[in-house]
């Protein structure tokens, strides 16, 4: 590995705008943001419905990223970072692999910087000054079945998705036992904050929007409601600043934020993607799982927020995916990214045991499908060395492209009308299904004043539908069952089908085999 200080410079970013954390691993500074301007080109890698080991976007993101430096450009990678859930439970690290790597790994995949347990601390003290207050006389009049705010932890536990707190009660006060739940940090709604924020003006903006519960007339009742506002800043305040390593190669990687995709947004921060957009010429930048999960909240969510579009979409396949969930589920994922006007390319994630002659009638077949481009990815086995073709697809798309990037819906429809057309245009769904303890979320968000945000839909990562053993090409009606509010994040989370924002763990458990 190659000292941080020289990682930086490849960047040139100034030795005052570094902040080590040891020999391989730096915060970046927010005065980066000063004057930052948009010079680089802006691509998006997703994928096609992953297996459960993924199909390689996180290793393509860096890839290319080298790949570009390799051939004389000057490129970044922007990646979330890794959440203790999964790492320990069931998909591993998120970090690459093969020869497209972000170092160091063990660091980056366990505590890395801190973030996750500077977010995990912060959403727990909140929860325990709603508690208190509660416990103090309920000043502000919380109606305690209308509580908008979870503890969270950022393992997978699933015997925390729903507790009792406040055994302890006391007669003498308003404060008695209650439910409440856990989520897992990645998925929490600081965590989208982080990822969504633009500055730090911005970022405490969102903190003091946050609605932590309801009043006994329904009036919300917010972070700033408390005062606990500047407190949550300073608890965040080196969270707000990314995280600078290395790839196998030397690239510069920006990690910062990790939101889970098919709960929350599953993109890295804007921040992040501001800042190596005005350092390198081009970045790359994930969103988690497929187009249906990530990839429509990156466009719906994240960029309506930024202002950055994506100049390019690159889709992730695999000849393994292909094997387990068909051709047609490749289709589906170009026509998805397809509505959001920019060019797609698709690149064939190959493994060392694929047949060359699948690979590229895999590649036939997604440009008969309406990919712009489609090639075979070898940066798994091989690293940069002879991407050039991957480089130049992708530059010439860009520079030939009448790109005209938008999200799928107007933010000033109603909720359902919103979901009416991811259910159609991104589930495949023949209708939509709200059970009456949604509809009655709904309801109390609309009058309210937050009906008019995005809409994050919280589903199965393994099916464009809200169940993974629906067949989308039988016709379906896609069902939701529930919703709760993310104001300072800025969006209606709506929860399909039997989704939990808490994961549990597999039968055997991945770290028992560390």
């Amino acid at each position: 590995m190659i000292d941080i200080r020289d990682i930086a410079k490849k960047l040139e970013i100034r030795e005052k705008d570094l902040i080590p954390y040891g020999r391989y691993k730096a915060k970046l500074s927010l005065s980066l943001l000063d004057g930052a301007v948009k010079k680089g080109r802006y691509i998006l890698v997703s994928a096609m419905t992953p297996t459960k080991f993924g199909e390689g976007k996180t290793t393509t993101t860096i890839g290319l990223s080298m790949a570009f430096n390799h051939c004389g450009r000057k490129a970044v990678a922007c990646i979330r970072q890794p959440s203790l859930g999964p790492y320990l439970g069931i998909k591993g690290g998120g970090t690459g692999g093969g020869k497209c790597r972000a170092l160091p790994e063990e660091d980056i995949n366990m505590h890395f910087t801190g973030d996750n347990y500077a977010i995990s601390s912060a959403h727990n003290f909140i929860a325990s000054l709603i508690d208190n207050h509660l416990f103090r006389g309920n000043r502000l009049g919380f109606d305690v079945s209308e509580l908008n705010w979870p503890r969270a932890i950022d393992v997978s536990d699933a015997a925390l998705r729903e507790v009792i707190v406040g055994i302890n009660w006391d007669r003498k006060s308003r404060y008695f036992p209650h439910r409440a739940q856990f989520c897992i940090t990645a998925a929490s709604e600081l965590m989208s904050i982080l990822a969504l924020s633009k500055d730090e003006q911005d970022f405490k903006a969102r903190l003091e929007r946050i609605v932590l519960g309801f009043s006994d007339m329904h009036g919300p009742i917010c972070l700033s409601d408390i005062g606990a506002e500047n407190a949550v800043l300073r608890l965040l305040s080196d969270a707000l600043m990314p995280n600078l390593v290395q790839s196998s190669s030397g690239t510069p990687v920006f990690i910062h934020s990790g939101p889970f995709a098919n709960i929350s947004i599953g993109a890295s921060s804007v921040i992040a993607d501001r800042i190596g957009l005005s350092l390198a010429d081009y970045v790359f930048t994930e969103a988690g799982f497929g187009m249906d999960c990530g990839g429509e909240k990156f466009f719906d969510i994240k960029s309506f927020y930024s202002g950055y579009y994506p100049d390019l979409v690159v889709l992730v396949a695999s000849l393994q995916a292909v094997s387990e969930y068909g051709q047609d589920n490749l289709r589906r994922h170009i026509s998805i990214a397809r509505r959001f006007g920019v060019p797609i390319v698709v690149l064939v994630n190959a493994r060392v045991t694929d047949n060359e002659k699948d690979l590229l009638g895999l590649c036939s077949f997604a440009r008969d499908a309406g990919a712009d481009g489609a090639v075979v990815s070898y940066l798994y086995s091989r690293g940069p060395e002879g991407s050039e073709e991957l480089v130049d697809v992708i530059d010439s798309l860009i520079e030939k492209a009448d790109a005209s990037p938008q999200g799928l819906y107007d933010t000033n429809m109603s909720i359902e009308e919103k979901l009416n057309i991811l259910a159609q245009k991104v589930y495949f769904a023949n209708g939509l299904s709200i059970s009456p303890l949604a509809r009655e979320k709904i309801s109390l968000f609309e009058n309210t004043g937050f009906g008019r945000l995005p809409i994050c839909v919280a589903k199965v990562q393994y099916n464009f539908a809200h169940h993974v053993d629906i067949d989308v090409s039988k016709g379906y009606v896609f069902e939701i069952n529930d919703a709760f509010l993310s104001a300072g994040a800025g969006f209606v989370v709506l929860l399909a089908g039997n989704i939990t924002t808490l994961p549990g763990l597999p039968a055997r458990p991945r770290a028992l085999d560390f």
